[in-house]
Parts: structure tokens; sequence; C-alpha cells
């Protein structure tokens, strides 16, 4: 317990420090924590190579450089690439490929979205999407843990409960609408409308959990990696996160 408090405590201020200044500090995070990422995913899958990792990179790079601008194309010359390669590497079979794939559009691109969100000047929403993913995280740990009693999906996480879950809705949306309050959200939307977004954004969060759940028990392993005592690796901290990131950055970028 006290081992997933102060790492939950080091994440917050370092979340803090990023989003607080943005610019060049929140990028270089962002992109460390790409890196991170993919290095846990690749090794938990069984498919860390050079060929893997570098195709990761290359994709870290072209986003940098061109943005989301031709992107499928470029993924699609590095697939025929990797394709070819398989023929002369073991390191590149079909399955590998696949798993790679997985990386790119379940990793790098939803966080290249976040550091975009922060370049067009929506930080408030880039806090938000913290703000729920973890304050629901947190409120449905302790609810489970002293509450729960029934189980929401035993299959995929043993350990998550219904009143978890629930306690989790609530106290994210707590928090929310003190964010509301706070960040000015008057001029997007009213408060009511804006709660029941959160409900659901809190949901979709939970329900990203459960997702990297089912791939790691897919993949044999308990967590992702060490980085967090208490928590498993970066991706772990990130998962109910990720899954938010397309939603918002299609809201802010076609909606509003």
């Amino acid at each position: 317990m006290f081992n997933r408090l102060m790492s939950a405590a080091v994440a917050i201020v370092l979340l803090f420090i990023a989003v607080s200044n943005g610019g060049w500090i929140f990028r270089i995070m962002g992109y460390g924590v790409i890196l991170l990422a993919l290095y846990e995913y690749y090794r938990s899958a069984g498919i860390l190579n050079a060929y893997t990792f570098s195709g990761g990179l290359l994709t870290v790079v072209f986003l940098e450089l061109r943005g989301l601008e031709d992107l499928v194309i470029a993924l699609t010359f590095m697939m025929m690439a990797f394709l070819v390669a398989g023929l002369f590497s073991e390191d590149l079979k079909l399955d590998v490929i696949g798993k790679f794939q997985v990386s790119i559009f379940y990793i790098v691109i939803p966080i290249y979205m976040l550091l975009t969100l922060e370049v067009m000047g929506y930080m408030n929403f880039v806090g938000l999407i913290f703000l729920i993913a973890w304050f629901s995280d947190t409120f449905a740990f302790f609810t489970g843990r002293f509450l729960g009693r029934r189980p929401l999906a035993p299959r995929i996480s043993p350990k998550k409960t219904v009143e978890g879950a629930v306690g989790g809705l609530l106290g994210a949306l707590v928090m929310s609408l003190i964010y509301y309050r706070i960040m000015g959200f008057e001029q997007y939307l009213p408060m009511v409308l804006f709660g029941l977004i959160v409900l659901g954004m809190t949901a979709l969060s939970q329900i990203g959990d459960l997702v990297a759940s089912k791939i790691k028990r897919t993949l044999g392993v308990k967590d992702f990696g060490k980085v967090m005592p208490g928590h498993g690796g970066i991706l772990d901290r990130f998962d109910s996160v990720i899954i938010l990131i397309p939603i918002v950055y299609y809201a802010v970028t076609v909606i509003l």
C-alpha cells in the first residue's frame, strides 16, 4: 500500500510539472512515456527486437516531423518492409507484425494526439483526461478494497468489483465538477451536460483498464513493467488514459 501511494504521489507531481509548464517539458515527457511503454509492451508480447523497436521509433520520428498527415501511407510502407524482411528473419513472423501494429495504434498514436492537444492550446482537456482516469482508478481501488463484494469481470480482472466501479464513477464525477469550475469549462458546455459526459468518459476509462487486463492475460503477464511500485509499468498507469485520448481529440478538433 505504501509503495502504491508513494508511486502515485511521484506520478502526480511529475504530471503536474508537465501539464503546468507545457511546451518542451510536456513533449519530452510524452515521448519518454511512448518509448518506455513500447519497451514494456514489446517485452511483454515477446517481440522485443531491433526491427520492432526501430519501427516504433521511426513512427515517433515521423509523427514529430509530419504529424498525423500521411501516417497511413507511412505505416503501409513499413508493413510492406516488415513483410519483405520477414522472408529473411524469424524475428518478423506474421504474428509479430500484428502485435507491432497494435503497439502503434494502442500506444504511439493516442499519446501523440495528447501532445497535439497541448500544442493546440487545449491543456485544460489534457488535464481533464488524466483527472478522470486517475481519480476513477483511485476511488475505485479504495471503494473496492473496503466495500467491494460483487466481481465486475472475474474472468478478466478478478479483483475489480461492481462497488469499486461505482465508487470510481462518483469520485471522478465530483473531482471533475470541481475542475469544471476552476478551469472555466462553462465556455464549452453547461454543467449538467458536462457531468453526463464525464460519467461516460469515466465508464470508458474503466473499460480501458479492463482492455489492458485482457491484453496482459492474453500475453501471460501480470504487469507490463515494474517502473512504478504498486502499479506496475508505465503502460499499466496509462491504460485508462489511452482509451480516452482519441475521443477527446476528436471532440476538440472536429466538434468544438
